[in-house]
């Protein structure tokens, strides 16, 4: 389970994120473990999330609905309209922009409708995250954009309205980095460990997409995957992990010197990755899990040929276009998706241009900004915002402004489903997702394991205790 997901876990509904309610979250949590693994593995949870708030009351604000200091009651993440008209965008509006299939006049371009700013948490190292949000107060949010880019520090959930932005679920945006000469990271990890320990999903599908550094999976089914953005992960940059009917995992940070460090007595490992969520239909969902890399192939024309396993990367007049899912300018990446989805990065050039034909069907259409800024149409998005596209239209056209841009696109067929979502499952109905927590308890995905087991240890528990998916 990851950080990011403890919000889920008690409710991501308006107004229910109380403080009565995440105690009673804890408690049910600790209270459902059967078995003293679980019970163990809750109460290390419990004070990794119990931390994780401390951490969001401090930043002042929260990624979907949070606590603000110094006042009762919640807070919206920060969100800018782009006109006044748009000053008091709801999730009824999004869903309304979207069902509106005779709009006045047919746009031909999509334009943004909103733009939104999650919290930055500080972790991995804490004091390093704490000081980019001071920094942020001092000398403004994209200078400290800039710094944490160099040295690391936050990580950013990025909380959907799953209604609004389906199938996309949640985005979430890692940047950290780990020294050898850091004495605050040895105390921390006693308590913190670096990365994810085991933890279950159900029903839909996570993307991961290393930048910097790299992560090793171990899984319940009895795979072992490295991959990154380093040479020693030979290209395979991506895991493309279907939850279906249900999977236990563990990733943990893949922790080596950076290049310019090897062979150094002092040294840091940085680490840079997205992680997205991305719903399946309901007659995928209790499909068999399965764990595959997809790796980096730089491809020059459609008639290229593209191997299964593939990310087609497009260079063309100064923009480089890495296509994880979907199709771009004839090239489409060939992972096979129950959901119609495209998820791409690009990356531009100073004051340079990048334009898409987005398909009819993928009403939804979000951007994310890593790094600099760009403009779509007359709106300017910074850095760390995402941008909220119209449904209608069917170029977009992105220019990147001082300093050039690194983005990430996203667009769906939105599912039109109903959704549940609690934790780390997703499913159609609260229904489903109770009975995914029993199958947990019960056993049906594995039984958890520690991260500090070794890798003969981890299969000799897997083969004892085996996932019936």
């Amino acid at each position: 389970m990851k950080i990011c997901e403890f919000a889920a876990i008690v409710s991501l509904q308006p107004g229910q994120l109380q403080p009565p309610t995440i105690i009673r979250g804890i408690l049910n949590y600790l209270t459902a473990s059967n078995s003293s693994n679980l019970r163990s593995e809750a109460r290390t949870e419990t004070m990794l999330y119990t931390l994780v708030f401390l951490l969001l009351a401090a930043n002042g604000s929260a990624p979907s609905y949070g606590f603000s200091p110094g006042r009762r009651g919640m807070t919206r993440p920060r969100s800018i309209s782009t006109s006044h008209a748009d000053s008091r965008f709801s999730i009824k509006d999004s869903i309304r922009e979207k069902k509106s299939h005779s709009p006045p006049q047919a746009e031909t371009q999509r334009r943004v409708l909103r733009i939104e700013k999650f919290a930055r948490l500080p972790v991995w190292p804490v004091w390093q995250g704490v000081f980019l949000f001071v920094a942020s107060k001092i000398f403004g949010e994209e200078v400290a954009a800039g710094w944490e880019d160099r040295i690391g520090g936050r990580v950013a959930p990025n909380f959907f309205v799953a209604q609004a932005t389906s199938p996309f679920v949640l985005l979430v945006h890692h940047r950290h980095s780990f020294s050898n000469w850091d004495p605050i990271r040895y105390i921390q990890r006693t308590f913190f460990p670096e990365g994810f320990p085991s933890h279950p999903h159900r029903g839909f599908i996570t993307v991961t997409y290393c930048l910097k550094g790299g992560m090793v999976h171990r899984d319940s089914l009895g795979i072992k995957q490295s991959y990154g953005a380093e040479k020693r992960h030979r290209s395979k940059h991506v895991q493309w992990l279907t939850a279906g009917a249900g999977i236990q995992h563990e990733e943990m940070w893949d922790i080596e010197p950076d290049g310019q460090d090897e062979g150094k007595w002092l040294w840091s490992s940085s680490q840079e990755l997205y992680q997205l969520w991305v719903n399946m239909p309901s007659d995928k969902k209790m499909s068999k899990p399965n764990a595959e890399l997809l790796e980096a192939c730089l491809v020059s024309s459609p008639s290229s040929e593209i191997p299964d396993n593939a990310t087609p990367i497009i260079v063309f007049e100064n923009t480089i276009t890495t296509v994880i899912a979907g199709e771009h300018n004839g090239i489409r990446a060939p992972i096979d998706c129950p959901t119609n989805v495209a998820i791409m990065r690009v990356q531009l050039l100073q004051n340079k241009s990048w334009t898409h034909n987005v398909p009819s069907s993928h009403e939804t259409a979000i951007i994310y900004v890593r790094k600099g800024s760009i403009q779509v149409g007359t709106q300017r998005v910074p850095p760390h915002y995402t941008a909220y596209l119209t449904s209608q239209g069917g170029e977009l056209s992105i220019q990147s402004l001082d300093g050039g841009a690194d983005i990430l696109l996203l667009s769906g067929e939105p599912l039109r489903e109903p959704i549940a979502s609690q934790g780390s499952m997703v499913m159609n109905t609260n229904a489903e997702i109770q009975q995914a927590y029993v199958d947990y308890q019960l056993g049906k995905m594995g039984l958890p394991w520690s991260e500090k087991l070794s890798d003969d240890e981890w299969l000799q528990h897997i083969k004892t205790n085996p996932s019936v998916y």
